[in-house]
């Protein structure tokens, strides 16, 4: 059966910012080299951790090569993000991957019988993977065919509605064979025998109409229930929860092993964190950060438990006629009991755990990894780090793409281009390539596919030549249109934090700057968690990046064309609001001055510096120290009621209360805090309501409380100046 003769939809070449996923490998060029050895590696190892820095393109390769090279080898490869739960994301992922919903199977059929063949015949299963394959891939329906699918309100799980990937899309992108796809159904078909006979088997030979019928039979649906309530056990241990997949689906496999992708692991560290006293004021709700350690406890257990996978599930090599995986001996899946005719139950004895594991994280975040280190033997012999591309890697991932799409570069465009791209003489990131690429897509190459999809003019006549790079600017010209668009996604406040940060990367000579991580973060009275999540997403759009120097982790833009766009963006924000300037001013001052005495009221801020922190107060988060600042500034300048309210609430709430141990530390009162010139009224309240007499035998003890009863005290505690009076007048002759 030959493709419909429709005209063409396009797809696009480049994805520009965002990665690659399983359904982009067609148009994924340029790392084959790594894509052979990290597969090669994660069947030759348990544990693998791949790490790289942010834009060199971790997620876009392992979607777009390892997984699907890895599925072509028999393992399957579930790719896992932290989310909110680590441990229940795990749980999750897998069993959607393994078990994904009947109906997200039949609506995937049902897609590939519309798209290839429009005229309402009912083509084979092989006939539709045949006509799948002959599709050109500048055909969207290559990509649109084998993507995930969303499941109706009435089939998809209320606590997870995440687009399922069925196993018909993985056999319409050659991932696995029909063999599998039917073994799979076959599985779910156990779970109902012997009370409903099995269906037909299904084969390449079987029409799309019998095999949409099987999947929605009510009785498969029903064990497909069944069969998924099995595997949802109760107990969150993840060693309990994959002993219970392989014994109860994995023996129904021929062969069943799983690689977990965990991409995306320094979340963990990231946004599963104690907030301390700071959470009192945070604006986002954080995910509890003990679940990072119960996630490390649970993969520590399961891992060690995992030690023997490499044996079949059902303690047998099988006949030696079965189809071998590729890798050999060593990388075989764990085998279970061939399903295709003997459905009684086998007495086995437990099966092992065929898993491996893959991490994959920026370099910046390895240091972290020690919970983990700790139990993979074989010291650092299980790190991958992925280099951004070469130049001919790049040259491939620029022209390649465009080539199946029917047009190419000039050559003094892709000479200028690759020139202004490439680092060191060397090296080119991936990100910044598909950026540039995916403008050039839109402004010309989109225009030259339409023209070679209808044959209407030849190769020579579709190339982006060098005044189509030169009119968008350049490289220098395209990164800053990116800025832009990036910036414009931000809400007002986060824009502004935003810039904040990156101003703070441009040296006054307009170089780039390089910072500690926490300078960024954790400014005095700003939202730390705000501030790395921005620094997150400014890193995952490669804008800057974060690496590893000098014991510390520092922070840089990664491309000098970026510092105009940068500066350019401050100077209209700042212009743009000349209250936002003034804000922005004195919140550095006030940064500047923040730890230093403020005893005797000598320190307060003017009537205009209070009145545009009180504005803005709710931006950020105070502390003890800001929120007496603003306390006694009030005071002196402001008799509206209201607002000594607000910073009388904020410093009893903000102001840390001391105790007896912290102001004498080593016990007995023996001596204040040297450096003291004043007690604050809280200080002076301990000492007078504690053990005073203690206190009293020291000379510079009773002059410094003496000293902060005559500035402080009212008519009510006169008794108390007497005291320490005496005790000064006693203890200074």
């Amino acid at each position: 059966m030959a493709p419909t003769a429709r005209t063409q939809e396009l797809s696009k070449p480049y994805k520009g910012p965002e990665s690659y996923q399983t359904e982009d490998a067609d148009l994924f060029f340029g790392r084959d080299r790594e894509a052979a050895q990290l597969v090669t590696r994660i069947l030759s190892s348990r544990f693998t951790l791949v790490h790289a820095q942010s834009g060199a393109g971790k997620t876009s390769l392992l979607n777009a090569r390892v997984i699907p090279g890895l599925e072509r080898r028999g393992w399957g490869a579930c790719r896992i993000l932290p989310q909110n739960d680590p441990v229940e994301s795990v749980r999750a992922s897998v069993l959607r991957y393994i078990l994904p919903h009947p109906e997200a199977e039949r609506l995937s059929v049902a897609r590939a019988v519309s798209a290839l063949a429009p005229d309402g015949s009912d083509p084979t299963i092989n006939e539709l993977l045949k006509c799948y394959d002959d599709l050109k891939r500048s055909d969207a329906r290559r990509r649109s065919l084998v993507e995930p699918v969303r499941l109706p309100a009435e089939s998809a799980d209320p606590s997870d509605l995440s687009p399922v990937g069925p196993y018909f899309c993985r056999l319409l992108r050659s991932g696995i064979e029909v063999e599998v796809f039917a073994e799979h159904v076959e599985a779910i078909r156990l779970q109902s025998f012997p009370h409903v006979p099995p269906g037909p088997p299904i084969t390449g030979a079987t029409r799309a109409s019998e095999l949409l019928a099987a999947l929605s039979d009510e009785a498969f649906v029903r064990a497909y229930t069944q069969l998924l309530d099995q595997l949802r056990v109760s107990d969150r241990s993840l060693l309990v929860f994959f002993r219970r997949v392989v014994e109860v689906y994995g023996r129904r496999r021929t062969r069943f092993a799983l690689v977990l992708v965990l991409d995306q692991f320094e979340e963990l560290f990231t946004r599963f964190v104690d907030p301390g006293v700071a959470k009192s004021g945070h604006p986002v709700e954080l995910p509890d950060w003990k679940l990072r350690w119960e996630f490390f406890e649970q993969f520590e257990a399961l891992y060690k438990a995992s030690a023997g996978e490499d044996a079949p599930v059902n303690g047998s090599k099988g006949d030696g006629d079965e189809k071998q995986p590729e890798g050999g001996d060593e990388n075989e899946p764990g085998k279970g009991a061939n399903i295709n005719g003997d459905r009684s139950p086998r007495h086995r004895p437990r099966p092992v755990l065929p898993l491996r594991y893959v991490i994959s994280m920026r370099d910046e975040y390895i240091a972290q990894m020690e919970p983990i280190r700790r139990f993979i033997s074989g010291g650092d012999n299980y790190f991958y780090r992925l280099n951004l591309l070469d130049k001919a890697e790049a040259r491939k991932a620029i022209k390649e793409p465009a080539r199946e799409f029917g047009y190419t570069y000039g050559d003094e465009c892709f000479d200028l281009l690759t020139s202004e791209l490439t680092k060191e003489g060397r090296f080119i990131e991936p990100a910044h390539l598909q950026l540039v690429c995916e403008k050039l897509w839109n402004a010309k190459g989109r225009e030259f596919a339409r023209l070679g999809a209808c044959d209407t003019a030849g190769l020579r006549e579709r190339t982006i030549k060098l005044e189509v790079f030169e009119h968008l600017g350049g490289t220098a010209g395209i990164l800053k249109s990116f800025l832009h668009d990036f910036l414009e996604e931000l809400t007002e406040h986060e824009r502004q934090e935003t810039l904040e940060m990156l101003d703070l990367l441009v040296t006054p000579s307009r170089t780039r700057n390089i910072l500690e991580r926490d300078r960024l973060v954790r400014a005095p009275f700003r939202d730390t968690h705000l501030r790395q999540r921005l620094l997150d997403r400014l890193a995952d759009r490669t804008v800057v990046r974060t690496e590893p120097r000098l014991g510390g982790y520092f922070v840089e833009i990664t491309h000098e064309f970026l510092i105009d766009p940068i500066r350019d963006a401050n100077k209209e924000s700042l212009g743009g609001d000349p209250e936002y300037r003034r804000y922005r001013l004195t919140l550095r001052m006030l940064e500047y001055l923040h730890g230093t005495s403020i005893a005797g009221g000598e320190l307060t801020l003017t009537p205009q510096e209070f009145a545009v922190l009180h504005q803005r107060r709710e931006r950020l988060l105070w502390d003890g120290w800001g929120a007496e600042l603003m306390l006694r500034t009030a005071i002196r300048t402001t008799s509206d009621r209201e607002v000594l309210g607000v910073w009388l609430k904020a410093f009893g709430e903000y102001g840390v209360e001391p105790t007896f141990t912290t102001l004498f530390p080593k016990g007995g009162g023996d001596a204040l805090p040297a450096g003291k010139e004043l007690l604050s009224l809280a200080e002076m309240r301990v000492v007078n309501d504690g053990d005073r007499a203690s206190v009293a035998g020291s000379y510079r003890n009773a002059d410094l409380m003496l000293r902060s009863e005559l500035f402080w005290a009212s008519a009510a505690e006169r008794e108390d100046v007497k005291f320490w009076t005496r005790q000064v007048q006693a203890l200074g002759k």
